[in-house]
């Protein structure tokens, strides 16, 4: 006690704040390590830190998270990263400590609609995926981040289904590099295992097996998006042409290689892009396109048999702009949409008891997994597929799996 007795005598007989100053300058001299503590927006952050590091120690932060104040994960995080600027987190979990509350709440407050400190609800879910997405990226967490692809052939919205056969089969977009503007149609490949993939080949093209879609426009013909469903006793594909409208193929042999046909030859089921296929639990089939449109199907799947409607999320216009899959797991349907957060391409979901709703807010899913699909493999364990749509992802337009799990609240998430 008597350094700090003599610290505080010598700043009584001169300004307080000279001494302090003096007193902060002399610590940082004697220190091995520098380290404060700062709550703010990145810039009050980029201050200290250039303060600190003036001494030429080492740095480490001690208490930085505050959203509320303008602390972010997703901007804090990798400023901080980049000055190897050590820090770290003292809430985690929501629990006793309830480090969701700012320090300034009352007794009884009701939960703020912005978190305090923690990152993870009781349950282990994220408070908020992104963040969590852009830590385990930093960090090369097992999970996404640590994706490699199954194999080196360029392709985008990765399909996977477990054919009748017990083998998995694969397809998704391809024709690199050209595929933005023409491609020559739609390829497959086999697996046994999920690991092992042989290319089976073409199952259908442009110049054999097309109709209304042979079309050149504005030197553009491609297939976008394909996905090979297994349902009814035979395979369908379902497909968008990237110069607008969307349609469905059937196995005539009733083999996954086909040969297809088009259920509908004489033009598009929609005018728009991204098709998808849902069989509920009761027989009825259903189309699902776009951005979370949805239309139950004719007996036949030759059309659709009553009008379109879009599944909009509560809080939210839809889940997705594009990319729409649905799916239905534990008795609740999902409908996952792709969306860009910061330039960077997510998987984004929400959930209903039925079709008719009500529907949950959306939330981040996948991180960088837009345009995916889940599926369940022979032991009822649930994926979702990847393909890596920017630099940010682990790889990119290569096919990949992710296994994923719900949590406690039903929300569907990377398993780890």
């Amino acid at each position: 006690m008597g350094p700090r007795r003599e610290a505080f005598a010598a700043a009584d007989r001169v300004h307080l704040d000279d001494a302090l100053t003096d007193i902060n300058q002399a610590m940082t001299e004697l220190s091995d390590v520098v380290t404060f503590h700062r709550y703010g927006d990145l810039a009050a952050l980029e201050a200290i830190v250039a303060r600190c590091k003036a001494s030429g120690r080492p740095v480490i932060c001690t208490e930085w998270m505050a959203r509320p104040m303008g602390s972010r994960w997703a901007v804090d995080l990798p400023f901080l990263r980049e000055q190897k600027v050590g820090c770290y987190c003292w809430g985690l979990v929501n629990g006793r400590m309830q480090c969701q509350f700012p320090w300034w709440s009352k007794r009884g407050a009701p939960e703020p609609e912005i978190w305090f400190h923690d990152l993870f609800h009781r349950d282990g879910s994220p408070y908020d995926p992104y963040e969590v997405a852009v830590i385990r990226r930093l960090t090369n967490a097992p999970g996404v981040a640590r994706l490699k692809p199954l194999f080196e052939h360029p392709l985008r919205d990765t399909c996977v289904c477990l054919g009748s056969d017990g083998a998995y089969y694969l397809t998704g977009t391809t024709g690199s590099p050209t595929w933005w503007q023409t491609n020559d149609g739609i390829e497959l490949w086999r697996s046994a295992d999920l690991r092992k993939w042989t290319r089976i080949g073409f199952v259908w093209t442009f110049e054999r097996d097309g109709t209304w879609q042979k079309r050149f426009v504005d030197g553009k013909r491609a297939i976008w998006a394909p996905e090979i469903h297994c349902a009814r006793g035979s395979y369908w594909i379902a497909y968008c042409v990237n110069t607008g409208g969307t349609g469905i193929l059937r196995s005539v042999s009733g083999r996954p290689e086909g040969p297809y046909e088009d259920v509908k030859k004489d033009g598009p089921l929609t005018p728009e892009i991204d098709a998808s296929l849902f069989f509920d639990d009761d027989g009825a089939a259903y189309f699902v396109y776009q951005n979370g449109k949805i239309a139950r199907l004719k007996d036949d799947m030759s059309g659709l048999a009553e009008p379109p409607r879009l599944i909009a999320p509560s809080g939210a216009p839809q889940v997705g702009f594009e990319g729409a899959f649905l799916f239905k797991a534990n008795g609740r349907y999902y409908l996952s949409c792709a969306d860009f957060a910061r330039d960077e391409y997510h998987s984004y979901v929400a959930s209903a008891p039925s079709l008719n709703g009500p529907w949950s807010a959306r939330y981040l899913a996948i991180p960088h997994g837009g345009h995916n699909m889940f599926f369940r493999d022979r032991d009822g364990r649930w994926w979702s597929t990847f393909f890596g749509n920017s630099g940010y992802a682990p790889f990119r337009e290569r096919p990949g799996l992710l296994r994923v799990e719900f949590g406690l609240d039903g929300a569907v998430r990377p398993k780890l």
